[in-house]
């Protein structure tokens, strides 16, 4: 097995507007909380696969073609690239998406920049590689946003990588939306997440870490969170942190690295909702109001841009023999991890930037189900890709 490991900073040098809400329209040029690009390349008999992680809201296809540009450049054309990103709403732009999200030229520069030296710096090595992994429910720092739904979906897992007794480092999957900070901050930010990284370098430093987001499309601090301030970033970026903690001073069964890799391409079928077709029930707080209102706003930006939607959904399936991980581009539900067991984990916001997906029948009307645009066949080919082999066959029928 041949691996490597690299990490960079990506700041932006100059102000830069954060957009992962439509009332931000100022540029900033002060951060707390640094952005990072992550890099994690295996490499297999045949399969070369090199995982990026971005503190960045979401890349679209357009920006992450350049970026595979860069990596064929540096690693081979042979090279395959699974791009997630954090979905932090709070830095510069990386995509065209939404109806209201553009990508700030500049930043996607500065970016393709930082990437190539990033991956010119990595460090290769060849020695067969041993894993433990672990999956938990955890809903200390988010919960379901919706009241109709539970929490019971809300899960940690941890991968760790170790070369004989030496442990390199390891991958961290949560789903929480990282919207802790209030919407007009002045400053760019990773927010938990990036706490969660800065205290896992200090307590282990010759260890490496990679954050990626889980199913995150219904949960989030809201109701976990005393207020929207950094002094909640750090406090719930610490829970993180203890979380994992306890499961690196477990005992777990480690198993041997096997690398094994599959594409999945979904063509879809996207349609708009409006606001006057959705049954909204009566009773519903301000805040949910106030969202009904913003996504009809945006449902319509959208319309006016039907560039940004995905006309395919890449889903990425990496084995690792004993732990089988799944990169797809929507702000899935958590729900849709009842389709998989511990041993498979779904990773959103990867491979491009899709919409909501909630479940396979909302039972209610939602924001996230006014902005969803595919189809139910859609998502009944996402539930056939995550399901275990041996029951795809009966998603066909639910």
């Amino acid at each position: 097995m041949i691996y490597g490991y690299s990490m960079i900073g990506i700041n932006p040098p100059f102000p830069a507007l954060p957009v992962g809400f439509a009332s931000a329209t100022r540029k900033l040029s002060l951060v707390k909380g640094d952005l990072f690009a992550q890099c994690f390349y295996l490499e297999d008999n045949e399969t070369k696969l090199c995982f990026i992680t971005l503190d960045s809201l979401g890349v679209s296809h357009d920006i992450q073609s350049a970026f595979e540009q860069i990596v064929h450049n540096v690693l081979g054309y042979d090279v395959t690239l699974i791009l997630s990103s954090s979905h932090t709403h709070y830095a510069p732009s990386l995509a065209n998406a939404m109806g209201f999200v553009f990508a700030d030229a500049d930043y996607v520069r500065f970016v393709c920049d930082r990437l190539h030296i990033m991956l010119s710096k990595l460090n290769l090595r060849e020695h067969p590689l041993i894993i433990t992994h672990h999956t938990s429910t955890n809903s200390e720092i988010g919960r379901s946003r919706l009241s109709h739904l539970g929490d019971e979906f809300v899960t940690l897992s941890v991968i760790s990588f170790y070369h004989q007794n030496t442990r390199l480092g390891h991958w961290v999957v949560y789903n929480c939306h990282p919207t802790i900070l209030p919407e007009d901050s002045l400053y760019l930010s990773s927010d938990y997440i990036g706490v969660f990284m800065e205290e896992m370098k200090r307590s282990y430093p010759n260890e490496f870490t990679m954050f990626f987001q889980g199913a995150a499309g219904d949960i989030s601090t809201r109701f976990t969170r005393k207020e929207k301030s950094y002094e909640e970033v750090i406090r719930m970026g610490r829970l993180l942190k203890k979380a994992v903690d306890t499961v690196l001073e477990s005992s777990l069964k480690k198993s041997e690295l096997r690398l094994t890799y599959k594409h999945h391409s979904i063509p879809l079928s996207h349609q708009f909702k409006s606001i006057q077709s959705l049954s909204i029930p009566e009773g519903i707080s301000d805040k949910e109001k106030r969202e009904f209102e913003q996504g009809a706003k945006m449902i319509e930006n959208l319309a006016n841009h039907p560039e940004h939607l995905l006309p395919e959904a890449s889903i990425e399936e990496v084995c690792f023999g004993p732990v089988t991980l799944f990169f797809q581009p929507f702000e899935l539900f958590s729900s849709y991890q009842k389709y998989t067991n511990k041993q498979k984990i779904i990773i959103g916001y990867s491979q491009g930037i899709g919409s909501y997906v909630t479940e396979l029948q909302p039972k209610f009307p939602s924001y996230e189900s006014l902005m969803e645009t595919i189809s139910s066949a859609n998502k009944k080919q996402l539930i056939r890709i995550f399901k275990p082999s041996s029951t795809r066959r009966k998603a066909d029928t639910q």
